[in-house]
């Protein structure tokens, strides 16, 4: 249980948030390389969104971290 609980803190927070802070400094010397970064923070995104095991955290907090990632783009 503590494992899965971990696992899920990991997963769900830490890890989008590290994505997050290195999309909106803007880790891309390019065009080309912003979109890339863009596209693996999007698909990382999306996965953990429609997947992810939110009934631990409350399912409204994958909405913020939609909202924090179109911030982030921006």
């Amino acid at each position: 249980m503590i494992l899965a609980f971990a696992t899920a803190i990991i997963t769900h927070l830490v890890i989008p948030v590290i994505f997050l802070v290195w999309l909106w400094r803007g880790a891309g010397k390019s065009k080309l390389e912003w979109l890339i970064n863009v596209l693996i923070v999007l698909f990382y995104g999306v996965h953990i969104f429609l997947s992810g095991r939110w009934d631990i955290f409350g399912y409204p907090l994958r909405y913020l971290l939609a909202i924090a990632l179109i911030i982030a783009l921006f």
